[in-house]
């Protein structure tokens, strides 16, 4: 009962937090809408390609679950457990002085990240990567795990989460 408690007062502050979105972006499409850019389409069914049972085996102590679009160009993975979330959100059109303006006043002890994209950061609790990469492409991977360790930590975590932002900037 006391996990049930802490996981409803914590959601519940989630969904009351307002959510930013990075400057000089298009408002995100409905997943009907033919608004979402041609590359960030793909965030609607990133999960389901690349959040394999093999991939979230080696995140996860509880892996199993299920994932869904959310809008033209995000999707989410729900544990069964009731207690972990993943969702991956990409965004067209966002130059670089944009990326590195609203990561410095959304997330300003955010850690470089090495070897995603262009460039990209990384924070934790709950555990977020924002990557940028040329052409005006910005993808944001974020793990929030409740009551659950994943079985990575801080680096290798982050480099593991980071991989699907790299897989997602080499589609056309």
């Amino acid at each position: 009962m006391p996990t049930t408690i802490t996981l409803c007062a914590v959601l519940f502050a989630l969904a009351g937090q307002p959510q930013s979105q990075p400057p000089d972006l298009p408002t995100i499409a409905s997943p009907t809408s033919t608004q979402a850019g041609d590359w960030a389409s793909n965030g609607a069914t990133a999960c389901t390609k690349l959040l394999t049972a093999d991939f979230l085996k080696a995140i996860l102590i509880h892996p199993s679950g299920k994932s869904e679009a959310q809008d033209g160009e995000s999707c989410a993975f729900s544990a069964d457990s009731g207690e972990t979330t993943i969702k991956i959100e990409l965004y067209d059109h966002l130059t670089l002085e944009a990326w590195k303006a609203y990561n410095k006043v959304d997330r300003p002890t955010a850690i470089a990240l090495a070897g995603v994209g262009d460039q990209a950061l990384r924070v934790e609790n709950p555990v977020v990567i924002d990557a940028w990469k040329t052409g005006g492409r910005n993808c944001r991977v974020m793990l929030l795990a409740i009551l659950e360790q994943p079985k990575l930590t801080s680096d290798a975590l982050a480099k593991k989460l980071g991989g699907i932002c790299n897989q997602l900037f080499a589609l056309p």
